[in-house]
């Protein structure tokens, strides 16, 4: 498989040691994009920002100190990057973002240059969940520290293994999902022997 992406590959060069090339590029999704969690976020997003509204409306109203009002404006502006702010934050990330993977690494840019390169060789629990547009999430973990870890028990050993994920090996909403995930299921496999 070979799917590349022009601007992607302009974006990811600079990165590639000597030798390197990259088998598939790709971006995320790009502008507007609502998910499963945004059922949830919207109403509870609206909620937050009426409530707030309302009480630093009594707040001012009230004549409370000065405190008091700074407070609720505080949750107000919360509120309003809940309700709206997020999405064009979201947009710009994904905006800025780059895939590739090549024969030894994965590769992600994201806005003002940076960067995460992990080896193959050190992805672990690579999953991937397809989206009803017909674009796929990959989590391409990789092994070692990260914000994200769970555990495992091996029942027929008894023994229970912490795995450590880093989140940012994410490639989020790209098309040619399975494809993808074939690429990196076959460049990480373990020599069986």
């Amino acid at each position: 498989m070979a799917s590349f992406d022009v601007e992607t590959n302009a974006a990811i060069t600079p990165y590639l040691l000597p030798g390197e090339s990259i088998k598939w590029s790709g971006r995320p999704k790009q502008g507007l994009l609502l998910t499963r969690k945004d059922a949830v976020l919207i109403p509870f997003s609206l909620l937050w920002c009426g409530f707030a509204v309302f009480w630093t409306t009594k707040v001012v109203e009230s004549h409370a100190p000065l405190f008091a009002q700074l407070f609720g404006g505080l949750f107000v502006l919360i509120g309003l990057y809940i309700v709206i702010g997020r999405f064009p934050v979201d947009a710009w990330g994904r905006a800025g973002t780059y895939y590739a993977v090549t024969d030894g690494r994965l590769l992600i840019t994201w806005p003002r240059k940076s960067i995460s390169a992990a080896p193959l060789s050190s992805l672990i629990n690579l999953s991937m969940t397809e989206h009803a547009d017909g674009r796929a999430t990959i989590l391409a973990g990789a092994a070692g520290d990260g914000p994200y870890s769970y555990q495992t028990t091996n029942a027929s050993q008894g023994n229970t293994v912490t795995h450590r994920v880093d989140r940012r090996k994410a490639l989020t909403f790209i098309e040619n999902g399975p494809e993808v995930f074939g690429l990196l299921q076959q460049a990480t496999r373990q020599d069986p022997r």
